[in-house]
This record gives C-alpha cells, structure tokens and sequence, in this order.
C-alpha cells in the first residue's frame, strides 16, 4: 500500500471553514496462483487519533474518522505473479461532516507536529477465483510527518494466500 496525504491550508483556513485532507492510497496485490483472480472490491476505512489535544480542544480524542473509500471490480491478475495496481482517492469533503471543523483543526496539530498517523482499519478486500470469492481483511498504520513532502510511501506486499 502507497499513500500520499495532502493537508492543504493553515489554522486560520480551518477556523473560517476552508480545511482540506485528501488522501490518495495505491494498493498492489501480487496473484500467487497460476489461476486468473478478479480483484472484486477494494474497501478502506480511515481514522486518526488526537492524543494531545489542540487549540480549543484540549482533550485528547480518539477514533476520529476521517472517511471510507470502496472500489468495485478494481483489476483483473492474470496468471502467476501477475500485480494489480489499484489507485484509490479519499477526498476532504468526508471531513465537512459534523464536527468538520473540530476534525481539522486536531488533524492539522497532529500534522504540524510531526505526529499525524493515519490508521487503516476495517478495511478488505474481495478476491474472486472462478466463481469463489475470497475476502482478506486488513489494517495498518501509516505514520505522516511535516517533511516537506506532504508524502509517506509505505508499501507494503499483500499477497494473497
């Protein structure tokens, strides 16, 4: 899994109602079996934690959900070793539900310090063999810093097996 996070915009943005947090994930899954597969559904379920508290919000919250992305009949590999790409974008608009602002401004201090960690969780996905279907759940950390790159690459091999 690669992901790319951009937080566009500063506090004073946030503040009047203009934060932004786009995510774009790239997941790859290698076909192990000599066998065609159908990469049926790809689902990804995305949180972070605020464990310090920031500006108005003192209190440390958790499980703040940023948003879900689900991709339907994503690829098809062919054959042994064969890889799917499949792009996925999670756009900031899944922040400007209740308490939008509250999510940006707690993600923008975890992000300005260094401390951002975008969680994976619940997420799957659905694999079909001929007329078998086969779902591999999944969940893991993807930590984020203020590097100037706005970028973490955290690929990692999912092979299905």
């Amino acid at each position: 899994l690669d992901s790319k996070i951009d937080i566009v915009g500063q506090l004073l943005p946030a503040l009047i109602g203009d934060c932004n947090l786009d995510a774009d994930f790239t997941v790859y899954v290698r076909n192990p079996l000599p066998l065609d597969i159908t990469i049926a559904d790809v689902l990804l379920d995305a949180y972070f934690d605020d464990p310090d508290g920031a500006l108005f919000y003192s209190s440390s919250k958790q499980n703040i959900h940023i948003g879900s992305i689900e991709r339907r009949d994503a690829a098809v590999l062919r054959g042994f070793n064969d890889v799917a790409v499949v792009p996925m974008r999670l756009e900031g608009a899944a922040l400007r539900d209740q308490g939008w602002n509250e999510k940006c401004i707690r993600a923008l201090d975890e992000y300005l310090g260094d401390s951002l960690i975008v969680d994976i969780r619940n997420s799957r996905i659905a694999v079909r063999i001929a007329s078998f279907t086969v779902t591999v759940r999944f969940a893991l950390r993807v930590p984020l810093s203020d590097d100037g790159e706005d970028s973490v690459d955290c690929r990692r091999a999912m092979d299905l097996q």
